[in-house]
């Protein structure tokens, strides 16, 4: 259910945005010379230890709409996105629904 690959493309993306987040995910780092993170560093460091261990660690959207604005929500939104679609097996064939387009007022693009 889980890729156990390293390079998990969710995280690779939060990265983009927050290289220091890094440090903070390397298991041999020492604590020296760690910056201090604000609330939203914060809340992209608990989503990546969600998806480096989902079994193990918690992410609590609440998180998202506490300390997340504006591009920081799409950022988040995408690169949740990203984990369901590309390091997990949870969604096989993107893009089928089960559920006819007449049946709902949703339109799936």
């Amino acid at each position: 259910m889980y890729n156990t690959n390293n390079n998990l493309k969710s995280i690779e993306y939060i990265l983009h945005y927050f290289p220091s987040l890094k440090l903070y995910l390397e298991k041999t780092s020492s604590n020296e010379n760690i910056p201090l993170l604000n609330d939203v560093e914060k809340t992209f460091l608990e989503m990546c230890l969600f998806f480096e261990n989902p079994s193990k660690h918690s992410f609590d959207f609440r998180l998202v709409y506490l300390h997340l604005q504006d591009e920081w929500v799409i950022v988040a939104l995408k690169a949740l996105e990203l984990f369901t679609r590309k390091d997990t097996y949870m969604i096989k064939t993107f893009g089928e629904s089960f559920i006819k387009p007449e049946e709902t007022s949703y339109k799936y693009n």
